[in-house]
């Protein structure tokens, strides 16, 4: 017995490091990952037929004839910014966002707010390059091999003859992005002014200055985290606020700000004169992918609690030459991550096929872009605490928090959204308002 146990200590062990390299899974649960893809090899799929199903339908084509030159194909930017939508706009922030606040006064600019399904960094940026829910693609397992076929980098590419790169002022996970979502190129760097020599240096190498290629950027301006970076910001960029971490907080969005202003003078480019069509104006997307829970209720600050100031987020469409295109301001529900990947799909000519794909274009009515329900779960405890982001039976943004017990989920909260124009929070009605995002939670 002994000997048998041992053997199959060796054979699980081999079959987990195997499936490590088979599956280039990431991720802080990236143990209960592999214990998952080693099952798959002793017991064959987990998945259910009709799962399947979805995975085999699940696929991107282009729609632009054949034979289009790269150079028809507009520049693209997405921004990733570490923050919530509590902070980005508030008058607090006045002194820390000038960049951002610059463009939402503009009229070929539209706001949105966005809910993180799961608000953690890269549970955001799998929804905003995969186009699907992250709470239903178990961290890129087994069945998320097929997925990442259809990320954008990799998409684009195949469709539209796109070239692609992920500048990061983070030395985190510098592989990653080429393994799981197909980056032709990582750009890391210390300093943002390294960063954005390097980047301009990569971009006319390829031609995308000039217009000649088809190129996909996307920044990752840094880690703005105030409880784990305290040390990071010197004294002369405080001055924000009197509570430490809210102070600390802003001065790293300062410089995100900064950043976003400096690559705005780089990328997109220019159109070049005499340009026949319009889309070479390019398409900016710049999102939040979690706020902070900052006062010490229950830490840590994101990624447990599914609270509106860690979920919900703000999305900025910098439309350019879809500017006619643009969702207005006033649309009726709420924005998701996935959203950011349609809107991409939606300018290229891209189109989705398969039931997987959440978002919906920016680049169409209002009516048809916003979610009326959004579900979020916790990183950290998912099976005990979720939220959804609603619109209630009167007409009223609402937000609901549930928790999981014996009878299962229950509402422990629900409150008309801050910041938006509705009645009293009794009129918050989960049952009659939010039916699809109770579906959504069943799901």
């Amino acid at each position: 017995l002994p000997i048998s146990k041992l053997a199959l200590h060796h054979a699980c062990g081999h079959a987990l490091w195997a499936c490590r390299a088979e599956s280039e899974g990431v991720g802080s649960d990236l143990l209960s990952q592999l214990g998952s893809d080693a099952m798959t090899l002793f017991w064959g799929s987990q998945l259910t037929p009709l799962t399947q199903q979805k995975l085999l339908a699940h696929r991107t084509e282009s729609a632009v004839r054949q034979g289009n030159a790269s150079n028809d194909f507009p520049p693209l930017l997405l921004f990733h910014w570490e923050a919530g939508m509590e902070f980005l706009l508030q008058n607090v922030s006045s002194g820390a966002t000038p960049f951002l606040k610059g463009l939402a006064s503009r009229s070929d600019v539209s706001l949105h707010s966005a809910i993180a399904s799961v608000p953690v960094t890269l549970k955001s940026a799998w929804e905003v390059l995969c186009g699907i829910s992250p709470a239903i693609t178990s961290d890129f397992r087994e069945q998320g091999s097929g997925l990442r076929r259809e990320c954008l980098p990799r998409a684009l590419r195949r469709c539209c003859g796109y070239r692609s790169v992920l500048a990061k002022c983070d030395s985190e996970l510098n592989d990653m992005p080429r393994r799981v979502f197909g980056f032709d190129e990582v750009l890391v760097a210390p300093t943002l002014d390294r960063l954005l020599y390097m980047l301009s240096e990569l971009l006319d190498a390829w031609g995308a200055l000039s217009g000649a290629a088809a190129v996909l950027v996307y920044f990752y301006a840094g880690d703005a985290h105030p409880p784990y970076h305290p040390s990071r910001v010197a004294a002369s960029e405080r001055g924000y606020a009197r509570s430490e971490l809210v102070d600390v907080y802003l001065a790293l969005t300062k410089r995100t700000d900064d950043a976003a202003r400096r690559l705005a003078e780089i990328w997109p480019p220019s159109p070049a004169s005499g340009h026949p069509w319009e889309k070479s104006h390019g398409l900016t997307v710049y999102f939040g992918d979690h706020g902070e829970q900052l006062h010490g209720i229950d830490p840590p600050p994101h990624g447990n609690l599914v609270t509106p100031d860690v979920t919900r987020t703000l999305m900025v469409v910098e439309a350019r030459g879809f500017a006619g295109k643009a969702t207005t301001r006033a649309q009726r529900g709420f924005a998701r991550m996935a959203d950011v990947y349609a809107t991409v799909a939606s300018a290229v000519g891209l189109q989705l096929h398969g039931s997987l794909f959440r978002g919906h274009s920016l680049l169409s009515s209002a009516q048809s872009a916003a979610h009326e329900a959004v579900a979020s779960f916790s990183f950290y405890r998912p099976g005990e605490l979720a939220g959804i982001h609603f619109r209630g039976s009167d007409g009223a943004l609402c937000s609901a928090e549930f928790s999981r017990g014996r009878a299962g989920w229950r509402v422990s909260k629900a409150e008309v959204v801050p910041g938006s124009e509705g009645p009293s929070p009794s009129s918050c009605s989960v049952s009659s308002g939010g039916a699809e995002a109770l579906q959504q939670l069943r799901q």
